[in-house]
């Protein structure tokens, strides 16, 4: 027969062992990245290929992580707080905002099958002059200022016909004979395009693919594995 006293103390460890279970599993969620969403700033091209490569390695450390990929301005989405990491061509960023290169890409033009220009393997600024130029707007993307510097260096105007936030969107929208688009070279090798001829550019536009992190906020452990895969591959 317990006393009082005994059965007070069992209730007591009831609650202590209640606390403790929630404890064990708050941890567990947090090891496994289901408690914290993983949230990864990106493009289309690169979130289709350098970003989707190092998530399949993740996945399989982490089954039960939670991932959320955000297609905007990655240093926007970092200042704001709604992104933990951020890759990106050739960003311009703030102060508080970390660069770290990982890849280099090239821009690349693409033109219809049945235009002339398909016949070879390169074109320089000034062969596609005349032509109708679905390309980035150079105020709002890092890539539409670097190809609008391009066409200064070699005297020419920069004036898109139609202007886009992603080169996936630019592909989609050569409807005519004569267009050309000028994109970043990782959209291809992440993505088919029937149809489309790939040009090189000349003389070359490169690109670099910059991670980002905000400096003044401390990584999460998924988010720093990510950072780790990223890294190597």
């Amino acid at each position: 027969m317990l006393r009082p006293q005994a059965r007070a103390l069992m209730r007591a460890l009831g609650a202590v062992e209640d606390e403790w279970r929630d404890l064990r599993q708050a941890v567990g969620e947090l090891r496994s990245g289901r408690a914290l969403p993983l949230r990864i700033a990106s493009t289309p091209s690169i979130g289709q290929g350098l970003i989707a490569q190092a998530l399949r390695q993740l996945v399989t450390e982490y089954p039960l992580a939670r991932i959320e990929l955000i297609m905007g301005d990655a240093p926007t989405e970092l200042s704001q707080g709604t992104a933990d990491i951020g890759v990106m061509f050739s960003p311009r960023v703030t102060d508080d905002i970390a660069l770290t290169p990982l890849a280099q890409a090239s821009i690349i033009a693409l033109v219809r099958n049945d235009d002339p220009l398909a016949q070879r393997c390169s074109v320089s600024l000034n062969d596609i002059k005349n032509r109708r130029l679905i390309c980035f707007d150079r105020e709002k993307s890092p890539l539409g200022w670097l190809i609008a510097r391009a066409h200064e260096d070699v005297g020419l105007d920069y004036a898109p016909f139609m202007t886009v936030p992603y080169s996936i969107s630019a592909a989609h929208l050569m409807a005519q004979k004569g267009d050309v688009t000028l994109i970043d070279s990782l959209l291809i090798e992440a993505q088919r395009f029937d149809g489309l001829a790939r040009l090189l550019v000349t003389p070359e536009i490169p690109i670099t693919i910059c991670l980002m992190t905000v400096r003044s906020r401390p990584l999460s452990r998924l988010a720093s594995r990510f950072v780790e895969i990223l890294l190597r591959s």
